[in-house]
């Protein structure tokens, strides 16, 4: 890697935009503390330095109009989403800081943070990277493809309800997608045990 010019274009303040290709046997331990590496690409990544430790944001973004995949766009992403949750529940090391966007005309974003040994060859530490993306983005294929939602039942009053909210929001950080009938709107003239039944198909149908 060019160090000499990368320190030079660090003194900016902006980003240091790279190449994948140039990440060779250097380590990334003598990229200041307060610059950081920008990589175009698909994904993009955002890296940095934390001591002995690289922290590398994958950010991966389509349009709409575009996205040939079988599933909706805007429901892959928030499967990734999901994804990343669980691999990081499993040991990966991502930060707890996923997020998507959306942007006009019709563009989704989604970006979450792996952090990697520093003193690792930079080649290695994109290479982390690249199969960190394809790791998230084949969970959430396999999750649409898969059933990930979960149907909480029980007594849905008082001390009750506050339970179940308790019950999902432990399911939503594990990943899953979590209905409360309780909280899903009512249609005329169905009864308690056929909206439970409509969403227990719904459940079974993800």
């Amino acid at each position: 890697m060019d160090w000499k010019k990368i320190l030079r274009q660090a003194k900016t303040g902006d980003p240091v935009e790279l190449a994948s290709a140039v990440f060779d046997d250097d380590t990334l331990e003598r990229l200041p503390e307060d610059a950081s590496l920008l990589v175009h690409g698909d994904p993009t990544y955002w890296i940095s330095r934390d001591g002995t430790t690289a922290h590398v944001q994958i950010e991966w973004s389509w349009r709409a109009g575009f996205w040939e995949h079988k599933f909706n766009l805007r429901v892959f992403v928030e499967a990734m989403v999901r994804a990343i949750r669980r691999l990081t529940k499993e040991g990966r090391p991502y930060a707890a800081d996923a997020e998507t966007e959306e942007s006009d005309p019709d563009y989704f974003f989604v970006r979450w943070t792996i952090a990697v040994d520093a003193r690792l060859p930079g080649r290695e530490i994109i290479s982390r990277a690249e199969s960190a993306f394809d790791e998230v983005f084949e969970r959430a294929e396999r999750m649409l493809e898969d059933s990930d939602s979960v149907l909480v039942l029980g007594k849905d009053t008082g001390e009750h309800l506050e339970r179940l909210q308790e019950i999902k929001a432990v399911l939503e950080d594990l990943g899953y997608h979590v209905y409360l009938v309780k909280e899903q709107p009512d249609r005329v003239g169905e009864s308690v045990i056929q909206k439970v039944l409509r969403f227990a198909t719904t459940t079974a149908r993800d």
